[in-house]
């Protein structure tokens, strides 16, 4: 009998459960084990977490819009820097406060970095030791010492929008996000109960009003009347813009 090839009887009916597994393995040649070709994994990407889009139009540096408008500071006055010869331009400004017996110096640092929108048009500005507060027509503007915050008003002064514009090295680098809130419509009662949540002081400043107009006039008057911008910035945001005062 002519000798075949096992693959090929492998293949065939001829090899059944019966055949001699000892016989087929003693005849087989055992086939090359070829490793599978490894799949390269990716590195890992770090995540990065988004601060906000691309600021555009035109601003102007902050010492500069202060200086244009330094007849508008109304608690204060620029001190003039330019004996300090070995301080860079831009990287200090300071502000000698009204008080006749017990002034204070107030320094902001890099105004430089931080920027205001070309062409604002202030009715005020007020520094404060937390930072400085610019109102206007139509806005009002926090400035702290990493951002400017920006509180859009429309024609019954209720607040529209609330945008953050980072500090950046160059007009072009600005980057500015929204302050998102959920906002609701609210009697003078629960007006009143987030206040007391918000600000115990405002609180005890308008317990004792029945109509949101009043509440808000008070709010207004409360503010007014306060100097850390932190405290400021969270009654505009959780109070005259979630409820819509």
């Amino acid at each position: 009998m002519a000798e075949r090839n096992l693959n090929e009887m492998l293949n065939t009916d001829e090899v059944t459960e019966t055949a001699d597994a000892a016989t087929l393995a003693k005849t087989a040649k055992a086939a090359p084990v070829v490793a599978p070709t490894p799949v390269p994994v990716p590195a890992p990407v770090a995540e990065t977490v988004p601060v906000g889009e691309v600021a555009t139009g035109s601003f102007v540096k902050l010492n500069e819009f202060l200086v244009t408008h330094k007849d508008k500071i109304t608690n204060a006055a620029i001190t003039n820097l330019a004996g300090f010869t070995r301080i860079p331009a831009g990287k200090y400004m300071m502000f000698l406060t009204n008080a006749e017996q017990d002034a204070d110096l107030v320094l902001f640092e890099k105004p430089s970095t931080l920027w205001m929108e070309q062409g604002v048009v202030p009715d005020a500005i007020k520094v404060e030791t937390s930072g400085i507060v610019i109102k206007c027509p139509n806005s009002r503007y926090y400035i702290g010492k990493n951002n400017v915050t920006k509180v859009t008003t429309n024609a019954t002064n209720s607040v529209e929008n609330i945008k953050v514009y980072s500090r950046s090295k160059t007009a072009d680098d600005i980057r500015v996000s929204d302050e998102t809130v959920t906002q609701s419509t609210a009697d003078a009662d629960t007006v009143k109960l987030h206040v007391k949540k918000v600000s115990p002081r405002l609180y005890n400043a308008i317990k004792d009003m029945t109509t949101k107009e009043e509440i808000k006039a008070g709010i207004q008057d409360f503010m007014s009347k306060i100097y850390d911008l932190n405290h400021l910035i969270k009654i505009e945001k959780e109070l005259l813009y979630t409820l819509g005062l």
